[in-house]
């Protein structure tokens, strides 16, 4: 299984980290009292499905599943809809048709534009490429284990 975690490390801490090479040493040292986390994503070796997806998206962006099936056009929840379109298509887990069904009663041409609107963004937005990118390429890796 991999686990993708977002540390926020106390202020004293910053110089500690960035000067430690290996990441086990920086764990050792690290007092767990001080330090909040966040778990990002768990990705099991298991095969991936719509469940899985749903599940690890929303919980990388925070939202409860029902939220990506309402009829709604609120930022987040579009993006969550749209990534979930974007990896479920990437993984072949369906026709567009179906995808979109699954993710918000939505047609084909819905999950087509959600793919050239993730890749572009992608490739063009550094916010939002630092927002998502570690986490679709986790799910790329796990592609090429299979």
């Amino acid at each position: 299984m991999k686990i993708i975690v977002e540390f926020d490390f106390p202020k004293d801490l910053n110089d500690q980290i960035s000067n430690d090479f290996i990441f086990g040493d920086i764990l050792k040292k690290i007092p767990f009292k001080d330090v909040n986390f966040k778990v990002i994503s768990r990705i099991s070796s298991g095969e991936m499905t719509f469940d899985s997806i749903e599940r690890s998206v929303c919980e990388f962006v925070d939202c409860v599943p029902e939220e990506l099936q309402r009829n709604t056009r609120k930022r987040e929840v579009v993006e969550a809809r749209q990534i979930c379109h974007y990896l479920s298509k990437y993984k072949n887990l369906g026709s567009l048709s179906s995808i979109g069904e699954r993710f918000g009663k939505k047609d084909h041409a819905t999950v087509l534009h959600s793919n050239r609107t993730v890749t572009t963004l992608l490739k063009n937005d550094a916010e939002y490429k630092s927002k998502y990118q570690s986490f679709i390429e986790s799910f790329s890796e796990k592609q090429t284990k299979i």
